[in-house]
């Protein structure tokens, strides 16, 4: 891409006035005779500093003659400096390295200038024909565009009040993008962009669609993609036993595979030997330590139920620590299970995922559907 200035920036002829104060940040220009009527809040100007441009911006303008230039009055306009620049567009400065004097000429920035100002500080010197977005353009019409590096690159935030402009930019974005065959995923929590039809344009609901449109498909996803951290923020265990209990069964269910250990798919503790446990533990620790759900989930309830015995047999005179004890009722009938029970159970199973309504499984014939509702625990 040529780096050089496309048209002259100081042409005599786009003289809009001459620098009379100067402040850290901001000058003061004395409108020229043709600039009197033409001057308006927002444009760029441009100035010569030495080996440097100045660009700034016309923030505000005074009608009324300040300024007595032998039998003529002028108006003024305040300027924020904003840049300089090199003329190369190489040497660009988000601060001021120079700055103007007292009686240097002010120019009208041309939109070309403008343009190039824009696109020449964001390529590299190596790149011909680099991938460029049109996010915009100018009061003329000239078009301003920026690279998918400078806008995507960390993070982009499109801001404005009401009515500013926010979703026709959003809308400009992904209309850019894919037109550079590009992929774009955007979650739509309003609808907004429900109207938007392509051949290139695919949307999806998830939960349940509350626009009707027969051309939305329904999102979906297996439970076992799913983490442990994953289901505890979708279950939101409470208390300092609940969260335990689960995990507890979390890991037994991954047990439930060792042949010997399980009975009808669910690991049975009470009165059992600890040893086989602790074994296939010792042999399968990375496997059970995985955090993806790969276990039967639909056990979940009865397991959580396994999971509430009293930790060692034997009686409390004489304890044995190599079996479990037996159902620990208090457990099974308060806040610690009959929640869990309750909230596994096969209705709200179905409503794990409250970002999915349906697991997709070859494998798992029994897996069937999750309704897009979110469980919220009853108290």
């Amino acid at each position: 891409m040529k780096r050089t200035l496309p048209v002259n920036p100081l042409d005599p002829n786009r003289c809009v006035g001459t620098i009379c104060e100067i402040d850290q940040t901001a000058a003061r220009m004395i409108l020229s005779d043709s600039a009197s009527a033409s001057a308006e809040v927002g444009r760029f100007v441009v100035m010569e500093c030495g080996e440097f441009l100045l660009f700034a911006r016309i923030t505000s303008v005074t009608n009324q003659p300040e300024f007595n230039q032998g039998s003529k009055t002028h108006g003024t306009s305040v300027i924020e400096l904003l840049t300089t620049v090199t003329p190369d567009g190489v040497g660009v400065n988000r601060g001021l390295t120079r700055l103007p004097h007292p009686g240097d000429a002010v120019y009208s920035a041309p939109p070309e200038l403008q343009r190039w100002l824009f696109e020449s500080t964001q390529i590299r010197e190596a790149e011909s024909e680099p991938i460029m977005l049109d996010v915009g353009s100018l009061a003329d019409g000239t078009a301003i565009r920026l690279t998918p590096e400078l806008l995507f690159g960390r993070h982009c935030a499109v801001l404005g009040t009401t009515g500013a402009g926010k979703s026709w930019t959003f809308a400009r974005l992904i209309e850019e993008a894919s037109r550079h065959r590009a992929k774009v995923v955007l979650f739509d929590a309003t609808g907004e962009f429900e109207p938007m039809k392509s051949d290139a344009v695919r949307h999806f609901y998830i939960g349940n669609d509350s626009t009707g449109q027969e051309s939305s498909d329904e999102l979906v996803m297996p439970y076992y993609a799913l983490t442990e951290s994953d289901l505890f923020a979708l279950f939101k265990p409470a208390g300092p036993t609940q969260a335990p209990k689960l995990r507890a069964a979390i890991k037994s269910l991954k047990l439930a595979k060792v042949p010997q250990l399980a009975i009808r798919g669910v690991v049975l503790k009470a009165g059992r030997l600890k040893a086989p446990f602790e074994s296939a533990y010792m042999s399968r620790a990375s496997e059970i330590e995985d955090p993806r759900a790969n276990f039967d989930i639909t056990k979940l309830p009865a397991q959580i139920d396994a999971e509430c015995v009293y930790s060692s047999g034997g009686f409390s005179s004489s304890p044995d620590d190599r079996h479990w004890g037996g159902p620990n009722e208090l457990e099974r009938r308060g806040d610690t299970c009959w929640r869990w029970r309750a909230a596994a159970s096969s209705e709200n199973l179905r409503s794990l995922c409250f970002w999915t309504r349906r697991i997709i499984s070859s494998t798992r014939p029994w897996a069937t559907r999750i309704r897009g509702t979110r469980w919220t625990p009853s108290s």
